[in-house]
């Protein structure tokens, strides 16, 4: 097996955001440069706006979630004060 991930189906990138807006900018730039049209998804459709893509309409792509730090700590000293 090589170093390399292949699947048919989505990967989910689980990310906790930790950074800058400069350095996100960046991360975000990195992305689209490695992982390219895998990151587009208007081509996915569903029929049905208010309905989510399953798993099959999303074969071959890439989905992001952040997580943003500094906006938890932001809610929080808000939500105290």
């Amino acid at each position: 097996m090589s170093g390399g991930f292949v699947s048919r189906f989505p990967v989910i990138l689980s990310i906790e955001n930790h950074c800058s807006i400069q350095q996100q900018k960046k991360i975000a730039q990195y992305l689209k440069e490695i992982f390219g049209d895998k990151l587009d998804l208007s081509s996915v459709v569903t029929g049905d706006s208010r309905q989510l893509p399953s798993p099959q309409d999303l074969k071959g792509k890439i989905l992001v979630k952040v997580t943003c730090y500094w906006l938890r700590v932001q809610n929080a000293t808000e939500v105290s004060t």
